[in-house]
């Protein structure tokens, strides 16, 4: 496909024919030329980001094609980064079931956290009386559930231990 506009014919004319010099430049420099790209990057996201979608739109099978090559490499950066940030991961969960629900509002891990210091590592229980377990094995609970109609604000949200909150998704219903 021939290039529409003529200074980026012409360069990429001079390109083609000075082609060794630049490979010859590039490996002499190659520090220096990543360093300028990532800095130009950071300081031009929006830039980068419209290229990006621009590339994706003309090239739709690029994305599928190195996930079908690389799909063994992918999995295991899933697998470390749920390993590595499982706060995170557990966020993203909660967000696409809510989403999928239709429920309003939303939280965020650090809201999370927070309940979990408030709250001392005591289950406030369901149906018994509260109980010491400890702050990493508190789960989230939503006091009206997601499926009932209820939303996702931190207001509707309390800390249980799993087995109350098990205990609370079969009396509930």
């Amino acid at each position: 496909m021939p290039c529409k506009d003529p200074e980026k014919a012409r360069n990429k004319k001079y390109y083609q024919e000075h082609k060794e010099y630049f490979k010859k430049y590039y490996q002499k420099h190659k520090e220096h030329i990543l360093a300028t790209i990532k800095k130009h990057r950071i300081e031009h996201p929006e830039e980068y980001k419209v290229r990006y979608k621009k590339y994706l739109q003309n090239h739709p099978d690029c994305n599928k094609k190195y996930r079908r090559n690389h799909i063994e490499k992918l999995k295991y950066q899933s697998r470390k980064y749920r390993q590595d940030h499982p706060e995170k991961f557990r966020e993203k969960r909660r967000k696409q079931r809510a989403r999928k629900l239709n429920a309003p509002g939303s939280h965020t891990a650090e809201d999370i956290k927070f309940l979990r210091n408030i709250s001392g590592g005591f289950c406030s229980g369901y149906n018994r009386d509260p109980h010491q377990v400890g702050k990493e094995k508190l789960t989230v609970d939503h006091i009206k559930p997601l499926s009932k109609g209820g939303s996702d604000y931190t207001k509707n949200i309390q800390m249980l231990c799993q087995s109350c909150n098990s205990t609370k998704g079969i009396k509930y219903n």
